[in-house]
Parts: structure tokens; sequence; C-alpha cells
């Protein structure tokens, strides 16, 4: 089973989901029953188990040569990415898929890019070899703002006088194309035989 696929419902995960769907190389790691059934119909494997629970995480990696991981931004997510990318090392993987958070500058969601600096830190000490998604911001970030939108002001969710690093001249003039979004990208670096790495 070369690929793994954590939170195949999630944000990202649900449309990396949709590209990787047919495929029979593809094991899905769902927390539940409901997020085994919200998955709906794959080809590959559904493993259901908890990435907190370190019998699950060993079953969940068992010969993986790819992971995509992600976990939600929560108390547990540097404990339980580190762990589960340090298992997925341990068990053969050579290559993970991390989505992260582009850096920002200024008061607010800071803590959201520590916790993937962190983990980037502890897998790449591990020899990993990490290829680190940061894409911008998701439209739920805009949530707790609803309220003053609806009243005509756009707030940015990181805060006042926040600024994203390394956007420069704007992705399509430097790209010379539109951007790709992240689960394309991700599907590309996960399918070695489609993409040709």
């Amino acid at each position: 089973m070369p690929i793994l696929v954590t939170t195949p419902n999630g944000t990202v995960g649900r449309y990396l989901t949709e590209a990787l769907r047919d495929r029979s190389d593809v094991r899905f790691l769902v927390r539940s029953e409901a997020g085994a059934k919200a998955l709906g119909k794959v080809r590959g494997e559904v493993f259901r188990g908890d990435v907190t629970d370190a019998a699950d995480i060993r079953g969940a990696v068992a010969g993986v040569d790819r992971l995509y991981l992600a976990h939600p931004f929560t108390e547990d997510q540097v404990a339980a990415e580190t762990n589960l990318g340090l298992a997925a090392i341990e068990a053969g993987a050579r290559r993970i898929i991390k989505l992260g958070a582009r850096a920002f500058s200024g008061d607010g969601i800071v803590p959201v890019t520590s916790a993937h600096d962190t983990i980037t830190e502890r897998l790449r000490s591990a020899g990993a070899e990490l290829t680190v998604l940061q894409p911008d911001r998701f439209l739920q970030n805009f949530l707790p703002a609803a309220a003053s939108i609806a009243k005509g002001t756009l707030a940015d969710p990181a805060g006042p006088g926040a600024s994203v690093a390394g956007l420069g001249d704007g992705v399509q003039h430097v790209l010379g194309r539109p951007p790709r979004s992240v689960e394309d990208f991700a599907a590309d670096l996960l399918m070695p035989a489609v993409s040709g790495t």
C-alpha cells in the first residue's frame, strides 16, 4: 500500500481523496465509522484508527511508501503529526507531503504556524524527504468574522497588521500561470508514476 492519506475528509484531504479515489494503492486513515461513511466508496483501503494510539499508527503506516500528513489544529496536532510521520519513516516511507501553513507576521494566528514549524523541524531532523505545502488562507478562517463581514468589514484573520511572507509580486506573475490548487499539487507529489518523480 504505497500511499497513506490522513484526514481524507478534511479541507484539503477531501479533494485529494477525489483525485485518488479510484486507485487501489491508497490507504485512507479515518478516525470513526462516521468518517469512513463520509469518505464514500474508494477503490483502496479504508483504515480506521486513532492517530494518538501507537498501535493504530503502526497499522496505518505499515507498508506505506508515501504519506499525506495533515491533522486539525488542536492541542494534540504536534504530537499526532510528529508521531505519525516518524512511524512512517521507521516503517520505510520515503516521502512525506505535509499540509502546513504559510508563515505570517504580526499578531494573530502565530500558534498555527509555530505548530507546523515544530512538526516540520522534527521530521526533517529524522531524515524525511519532506515537502511542506503552505497554502495561504482557507475561507473557514474568516468564519469568526462573519458578523463584521455582514456589516461590510473584512478583517484579515491573521490579525491586525499581519502580512503574508513570500508572495512577492503575486503567484500568477511569478509562475506565469494561475496557481494550482494545493490538493492537485499534493496528488502529483504522491503519484510518482503520473508526475514522473
